[in-house]
């Protein structure tokens, strides 16, 4: 939903972030892989993951807040696909949040948020399926 509004270096950032989250719990999940791929269609064509996150300056590449919010709101969305958002999973999103100066509070808003989202995408999928 957010992907776009990013540039082609912090899609690049993001998705490979997203596949380290992805695994952080030890199972990869379909409903996980489900939503890394629609992220990546989401990208701009020709991005790929980025090979070494550790040498990227995040702060410096994520220079404002709507981009720093962007990325966090993709995450959350990968770590609640799968319906067990793990402490291994929090603590990557809670990581980033502290280095992007982002508080707990607007974490636990974004985290609300995003469950909110895929609960009303749950109904609207049922009302597609009920006759």
């Amino acid at each position: 939903m957010f992907i776009g509004s990013l540039n082609h270096d912090q899609q690049a950032y993001f998705l490979a972030v997203a596949k380290k989250l992805i695994a952080a719990d030890g199972i990869i999940d379909e409903r996980e892989a489900q939503a890394f791929d629609v992220l990546v269609a989401q990208c701009a064509p020709g991005v790929e993951p980025a090979e070494d996150v550790t040498a990227v300056s995040v702060e410096a590449l994520f220079d404002d807040r709507a981009s720093r919010v962007a990325c966090l709101l993709e995450l959350v969305g990968i770590a609640l696909a799968d319906d067990a958002y793990d402490a291994s999973e929090r603590a990557i999103i809670q990581e980033l949040a502290g280095t992007f100066d982002l508080s707990h509070a607007l974490i636990e808003d974004m985290e609300n948020w995003v469950s909110r989202q895929m609960t009303l995408v749950h109904e609207a999928q049922q009302m597609m399926l009920e006759g």
